[in-house]
């Protein structure tokens, strides 16, 4: 998917940055914060999408709207 390598291309030193920061978790938030602020999506998209991220990381299947079903494999 292409869409998924350019993102993962650009994503990587944002996580390098964070990987080293001294507060890791703060350097997290703050990355999540500046995304949500540069993105053009209303706040309720950007909080349903928030929203699949986090039933996905507590073990759900991603949903066919979040674009990830087929992509990641849930444990």
């Amino acid at each position: 998917m292409e869409i998924l390598d350019e993102i993962r291309a650009d994503i990587r030193p944002i996580a390098r940055r964070i990987n080293r920061a001294q507060n890791p978790y703060a350097a997290f938030c703050v990355a999540l914060w500046v995304l949500c602020q540069e993105l053009s999506l209303t706040l309720a998209l950007k909080q349903e999408a928030l929203d699949h991220v986090i039933d996905i990381l507590d073990g759900e299947t991603p949903s066919k709207r979040s674009g990830l079903k087929g992509i990641i494999a849930v444990k």
